[in-house]
């Protein structure tokens, strides 16, 4: 009998890591994940069973079996906005790079770059919408420039906007008009530039803005479409003045140059574009710097010694934190204008932060001998670190340069036969926002809930808590709930926190300003409380030592001129809230009631339509378009608008509109545009001072304000009909 045999025959076959059979191994799950929530990530391609692991110096930890990835308990945000984290630690603009090699390039743009001396400065600019909320009405919003980026946009009405250059300024030719919006809920960002009524410009007759930008804070992502010629993000690459009183700056900034010293024509990550029109001084493209180039301060620069201007301790303290900001982060080239400059937030800095930026201003050159161009290509990749993409912003944390981010984390995951792939997670921390950073309150006034938000946590709950160091500072609910004393005997300075119940390491303060009831002076500008000639005190709205009154930004002290019409308070006149183009804007906590808010102007044109404005008070216009000299008809010279206001919900709010001079249209052939043609750019009316006067209609609101049975006098004013 035969014996059979068996035969094996065994198939071996060799898998490539990068060319699988099977297809490569994808990872999929959240792209967010808060910090103390975990998050379940998945792979697929590939053959089974897979393996997950988390790259080396990532942060938290992961389940090799289910893919389930553990947060760390708590994450920092390098920096903040609105109560919205701005970006994971591990976004290029939160990045250090004072690491980074310097760029080959680095000598022949340098030399390029500036003209003559040019000395770093800080330019207070742009201006935040914080506290929209989502749900908010949406615009539809039709660009010029950026069509890929048009959609629904959240953009509060005319009168809450808060706009670089004024929400109602369109009709000024030449004039920066950036808005930086963010919903509280969401952390949307939403950003334009020059918002302008429907075919206000003829070039494209269906716009209603030059350009925009749409994306998500929290996000690793970088909008392929933004405002400035980079088509760069604006908030996450502006510094915040709070940013410096909170102790550091720990991002990027974003700098401009002459359109002759930098190649409008190239751009390089993170930049998203450029505009392409002009040739720079160096003869040939690429001589000069593109936009996204990233400039250090050298490490070896050391500060020469204050020259007077910033005398505390507080201000050598800001001065140090900006120069450690320019050596680890640095400057983004972004877009074309004053040569050396870098955009800052309009947030009424105290006056040792605007001390730290004259300093800066006064001794910082920026050359080749301070500064130098790096090379942060290496850190360009994407989410699959598969290779490189422009509107992606993680750093990668294998860089050939060796640079490792902060807080990254990367899952990988490895089939049976060794073939990996990867994702990568943005990480979020908590953060918390409130309305404002300084309440100004009346003493009597009514209880008034103070709100905050938290982002970055499923418990969005706070709990508040009243600074007892002040004494007779009123009460304040776990809630939120806050109570004014009914009698203050002057200024009283204190303050509120809210701290998240998520993260107790996490709360956000807020300045309460509380004055005494009655009839209130506010000297808009000036440093110093003032009694006038009749014995009242002007409350100074900058006063130094004490949180400014209001987020208006740009004090500007004229000097004791020999002002025309000031009776008994000429330095009233000396010192004024101007705020550059922008709009003046003030927010009072009062009692329920009617209102005389008496505004003083100060006068410094010599002609006509060089300074106009209007007014407007709880969302309704109340003066129309005036112009200081037609008014006063001489220069250096002083008046006063009156409008009544009715307060219902204990919130006073007046602003003052930069709106432009009068104008008239002009179609050019060569050019097509329908642009408006006028003597002057114009500037928005200085604010020196204003009263809010009550007209007490009932007993009740007089005892609760500390006001005494209205006089013949008072009764008078309060019955005025005429606005001046």
């Amino acid at each position: 009998m035969k014996s059979i045999r068996k035969r094996s025959i065994f198939l071996i076959c060799v898998v490539s890591a990068e060319n699988s059979l099977f297809g490569a191994v994808t990872v999929s799950g959240p792209g967010i994940c808060q910090q103390n929530t975990t998050c379940a990530y998945t792979a697929s391609g590939g053959i089974g069973p897979y393996t997950y692991s988390l790259a080396s110096g990532s942060a938290g930890s992961i389940n090799a079996n289910t893919g389930v990835y553990t947060a760390p308990p708590h994450i920092t945000p390098a920096q903040t906005y609105g109560g919205c984290q701005v970006h994971p630690n591990n976004h290029i603009f939160n990045t250090r790079i004072d690491g980074l090699p310097v760029h080959a390039s680095n000598a022949v743009w340098m030399s390029n770059l500036v003209l003559g001396t040019v000395k770093v400065s800080y330019e207070t600019g742009f201006l935040g919408n914080p506290g929209v909320t989502a749900s908010h009405p949406k615009t539809a919003m039709s660009f010029a420039y950026t069509p890929s980026a048009n959609g629904n946009f959240v953009i509060p009405s005319p009168y809450d906007l808060r706009m670089e250059g004024g929400s109602m300024s369109y009709n000024v030719p030449g004039l920066d008009r950036h808005a930086i919006i963010t919903t509280k809920d969401t952390c949307d960002e939403y950003e334009i530039y020059n918002l302008y009524p429907t075919g206000f410009y003829n070039d494209v007759a269906s716009s209603n803005s030059r350009s925009g930008a749409n994306y998500s804070l929290p996000s690793l992502a970088i909008s392929p479409t933004g405002t400035d010629a980079a088509q760069l993000e604006l908030l996450p690459l502006t510094l915040r003045p709070s940013e410096l009183i909170a102790g550091a700056v720990n991002h990027a900034l974003r700098m401009t140059f002459s359109v002759v010293g930098i190649n409008t024509s190239a751009n390089i990550w993170p930049a998203q574009s450029n505009n392409g029109y002009a040739v720079c001084q160096g003869g040939t493209a690429t001589n000069c710097a593109p936009y996204g180039a990233r400039i250090r301060l050298k490490a070896s620069y050391s500060w020469p010694g204050f020259d007077g201007l910033c005398t505390t301790s507080n201000c050598h303290r800001y001065l140090q934190s900006l120069l450690t900001q320019l050596k680890q982060y640095g400057v983004v080239v972004s877009d074309i204008g004053t040569q050396g400059a870098i955009s800052a937030m309009v947030e009424s800095p105290n006056p040792d932060v605007r001390a730290a930026f004259a300093e800066v201003r006064n001794n910082l050159v920026m050359d080749a001998t301070n500064f130098e161009i790096v090379d942060e290509s290496s850190l360009n990749t994407n989410r699959s670190g598969t290779g490189a993409s422009s509107s992606w912003g993680e750093a990668k944390y294998n860089n050939a340069a060796g640079v490792m981010p902060s807080g990254f984390a990367v899952v990988i995951a490895t089939d049976r036969f060794s073939v990996s792939g990867q994702a990568s997670i943005s990480l979020q921390g908590v953060a918390i926002g409130v309305v404002r950073p300084t309440e100004v309150i009346q003493a009597g006034s009514d209880p008034k809930q103070l709100s905050a938000w938290v982002t970055g946590a499923s418990d969005t709950t706070v709990t508040w808590s009243l600074d007892s160091s002040e004494g007779n500072n009123g009460t304040i609910t776990t809630g939120g709930l806050y109570s004014a004393p009914t009698l203050v005997p002057g200024r009283v300075v204190t303050s509120v926190t809210a701290r998240s119940n998520a993260d107790a390491t996490v709360f956000a303060t807020v300045s309460l300003i509380i004055l005494p009831g009655g009839v209130l002076r506010i000297n808009t500008g000036d440093t110093a409380d003032y009694t006038d000639g009749d014995g009242n005190i002007w409350f100074a709205d900058e006063l130094i030592d004490s949180p400014p009154m209001f987020d208006n930004g740009k004090p500007l002290a004229l000097g004791s001129l020999p002002w025309a019409n000031a009776g008994k308070s000429p330095r009233v006149y000396d010192n004024v809230m101007w705020n550059g183009l922008c709009d003046v804007m003030f927010h009072l906590t009062v009692a329920n009631g009617t209102y005389l808010v008496g505004l003083r102007f100060t006068n410094i044109a010599g002609s006509a339509n060089i300074q106009q404005g209007s007014i407007d008070s709880q969302g309704t216009e109340k003066v129309a378009r005036f112009d200081p000299y037609v008014i006063t008809g001489t220069k250096n010279s002083t008046f006063t608008l009156n409008i009544f206001v009715s307060v219902s919900d204990g919130s006073l709010d007046v602003n003052v509109r930069n709106i432009g001079a009068d104008h008239e249209y002009s179609d050019p052939s060569t050019s097509g545009w329908l642009y408006p043609l006028e003597s002057s750019l114009g500037v928005n009316p200085m604010v020196s001072g204003f009263t809010v006067t009550p007209c007490p209609s009932s007993r009740s609101i007089r005892e609760r304000m500390n006001i005494p049975e209205p006089s013949a006098g008072l009764q008078r004013t309060c019955q005025l009909t005429s606005m001046w």
